[in-house]
């Protein structure tokens, strides 16, 4: 009975590495492919054109009658993507260039440092006299 318990608390940390070793997998073989000619930019569209045609039907088998409660409208739409296109996109072609021009290791550790950077550019620019 003190096993179970045991592997219930274990497999958050399982998810963690096994996440984190396919991530890594995953920068290994984009290394390759960018060796063998395979351009960043092309990598990332296909990377999310992929997510997007696995993802889409998911969400409307998920949520079958519900889907126009779902519709964030034009002005929520357009706030997504520009989060997407500014934070999302740009971390992987920064990411994958790094990649491509060093080792795959410096990209990934690179890719890490991108939200400290976020937090720095913030706090630079908010108030301090309020």
């Amino acid at each position: 009975m003190g096993g179970i318990i045991w592997e219930e608390e274990l497999k958050p940390c399982l998810a963690m590495v096994a996440t984190q070793f396919i991530y890594s997998l995953m920068t290994i073989l984009a290394k390759g492919a960018f060796n063998h000619g395979f351009s960043p930019m092309v990598f990332v569209v296909y990377r999310h054109s992929i997510a997007t045609i696995s993802l889409f039907p998911a969400t409307f088998i998920a949520k079958r009658g519900k889907v126009r409660e779902m519709a964030p409208g034009l002005a929520g739409f357009s706030w997504i993507l520009l989060g997407s296109l500014v934070g999302i996109i740009t971390n992987q072609i920064l990411l994958y260039y790094g990649i491509d021009f060093s080792s795959s290791c410096y990209g990934n550790d690179n890719s890490e440092l991108y939200p400290s950077h976020h937090i720095c550019h913030g706090s630079i620019s908010l108030d301090w006299k309020r």
